[in-house]
Parts: structure tokens; C-alpha cells; sequence
């Protein structure tokens, strides 16, 4: 073990079979109790014998995970995700929240949808904000498109724009015009519309205005990407994907400590 003193204590950790973001109500059937190797090192103390996690949405395993139910080495810092009142995991962006409907690990991309659309009311708009990605570029957009949410338009719309007019049945409410980006009549919308200019990411190829259930491409949200490190290797060779916050560098959790990148022999640090 090249010198290096390494100690085990098992212990039994609780999880969700089902998931880790359930319904208030669990009952004890829901739950199992599983054996893991707690072992310390000059890493320090980890876990081996992670769990990836899967509810309603998505599965949650490295480079997501969830603050509270994993320890932070599960993930990578900024992908935090934590459990909506609906099941599906909740990412942070600056100004907002949008909810992860899917993950795609082997394509490094997943989707999401901001979480005012979670329970439309009558078809109306909420209020959506523009979707701020994280400066240090842990994410990207991929194939979106751009849907301008534009209100308190001018009350005589023209024929070019009413086909644009999102309907809503509190009539109290400000018209609002939904116009993709690159639509020639776009310049047109704002200039008769004055507030709420709020460019939304959607799927690339999404509709064709004044034909589109604008609620529906909205609840379909849009993709963003990631180019974070390559778990496959570590996987691969039975371990676990981590990360030390004390290095900032990726860690592979074996069963007798944590390797650079891989478990097998010639791989250790």
C-alpha cells in the first residue's frame, strides 16, 4: 500500500431505493440499509460504496449530487442539485431555478425547464427572467433557440403580430407576443411591446411562431452541456467518481483509498 496506513470501519448508511427526492410520506419499505467501508487515509475519511440517486427525474450520480444526502467529494462544485416539491432535482443558476428533467452522462448533456413553468395558470406567461449561465463556464448552451416573451404591447396589434399573441384567460392581464429569434417581425414586436423583453433558451427547431404551443416548448425547456471531467476510466475500473475540494482535482474512490484516476495497479497517485 506504498506506506500508506489505511484503517476500515464498516458501518451501515441509510438510503431511498426510490430515490432521494420522495413525497413527505415514506414508509420503511421504501428505504433498505446498505454496507459500506468507511476508510481513513491521508485523504481523509470517505465513504466507498457510493449511491446514485433517481426519483421522479433523472439519476443523480458524479458529477451531480445533492448537498445534505452526499457528501461534497460526490460531486463536483457546481453541479448541486437539491429536490423540488414535485420530485425532480433543482439546479441553482444566478437569478433563477430550473428544474432537471433528464441527464445524459454518456453525451454530457442535460435538460431543463425554468421552474416558474412547473404550474401554468390558464395558459398565461409567468414570469420568466433571462437564464444567467455561471461565469466560471461550467455549463454551456446546446442547440437552443431563442423565444423573446415580449408584454405590454399596444392593444391594436397588427395582422403580422396577432398571429404572435400568446392567449390567456384573465383578459386583466398585459398581451404578450411570443417571437423567435431571427423572425423578421421581431423588430416589429419591439417596437410595440414595452416591458418584459425576456430572451428564453428552448430547443433548437422548435416550432415556427404564430403555429406554436408557446407553453408546451417552454415546459420542454432547452439543453446546456458540460465539458467537466471524463468519469468512464475510474468507472470502468470499479471505482467511484469523486472530487477533493482541498486540491480542487478529481479523485477516484477505490476500495482500498483514492486513486487518481483509476483502480488499476499503475494508476495510483
Amino acid at each position: 500500500m506504498n506506506g500508506v496506513t489505511v484503517s476500515i470501519k464498516r458501518s451501515k448508511l441509510v438510503t431511498f431505493t426510490g430515490g432521494v427526492c420522495p413525497d413527505n410520506a415514506v414508509d420503511e419499505s421504501s428505504m433498505v440499509v446498505e454496507q459500506v467501508e468507511q476508510l481513513d487515509n491521508h485523504d481523509g475519511k470517505f465513504w466507498f460504496g457510493f449511491f446514485n440517486f433517481s426519483f421522479l427525474g433523472p439519476n443523480i450520480s458524479f458529477r451531480f449530487y445533492i448537498p445534505g444526502l452526499q457528501e461534497s467529494y460526490c460531486g463536483l462544485p457546481g453541479f448541486e442539485v437539491n429536490c423540488s416539491v414535485n420530485g425532480f432535482p433543482v439546479l441553482h443558476l444566478p437569478g433563477k431555478d430550473v428544474l432537471v428533467r433528464n441527464i445524459s452522462y454518456h453525451n454530457r448533456t442535460f435538460r431543463v425547464y425554468d421552474d416558474a413553468v412547473s404550474s401554468l395558470n390558464g395558459g398565461c406567461l409567468p414570469q420568466i427572467r433571462n437564464t444567467t449561465l455561471p461565469p466560471e463556464k461550467k455549463f454551456d448552451y446546446f442547440n437552443v433557440s431563442k423565444l423573446y416573451l415580449l408584454s405590454n404591447c399596444t392593444k391594436n396589434l397588427s395582422e403580422d403580430l396577432s398571429r404572435y399573441k400568446v392567449k390567456c384567460v384573465d383578459e386583466s392581464r398585459d398581451s404578450w407576443v411570443a417571437v423567435f429569434e431571427g423572425d423578421e417581425n421581431l423588430k416589429n414586436a419591439l417596437e410595440n411591446c414595452e416591458e418584459n423583453v425576456v430572451a428564453v433558451e428552448v430547443l433548437g427547431g422548435e416550432g415556427r411562431n404564430g403555429t406554436g404551443n408557446y407553453m408546451e416548448i417552454l415546459r420542454r425547456g432547452f439543453v446546456l452541456n458540460w465539458t467537466a471531467i471524463d468519469c468512464s476510466i475510474c468507472a470502468e475500473s470499479g471505482g467511484r467518481c469523486g472530487f477533493n475540494e482541498s486540491i480542487l482535482h478529481f479523485k477516484c474512490f477505490c476500495p482500498d483509498r483514492p486513486h487518481s484516476s483509476s483502480c488499476k495497479p499503475g494508476k495510483i497517485i
